[in-house]
């Protein structure tokens, strides 16, 4: 009876001992949709402001270049965006009905 006894206080003393330990776990917690939105303008604006900051830089390095190079410049961009958008200098008409 006795070792029934001693048995079962271990069993149970190694039960409670487990519910301790769930106890010291760190429950997760939610954020809040209100600091989660938060954060989502803050970044926003960031972005946004780095953007115009890049948009001053450009400016003033442009300004910084002489009027024959500034010209250039406008070209080189111009022809960069065209290319971007798939746009050819000269169409597709003019190029199939060339005279050889």
């Amino acid at each position: 009876m006795v070792k029934r006894f001693l048995q079962t206080l271990i069993v149970l003393f190694l039960l409670v001992g487990t519910t301790a330990v769930h106890a010291q776990d760190k429950k997760k917690t939610k954020i809040p949709k209100d600091k989660e939105k938060y954060a989502e303008e803050k970044a926003k604006e960031q972005k946004e402001k780095q953007k115009e900051v890049r948009e001053e830089l450009k400016e003033r390095h442009r300004e910084l270049q002489s009027k024959e190079t500034q010209k250039r410049m406008k070209r080189s961009k111009r022809r960069s965006e065209r290319m971007r958008k798939g746009k050819r200098k000269v169409p597709f008409w003019k190029r199939w009905f060339r005279r050889h």
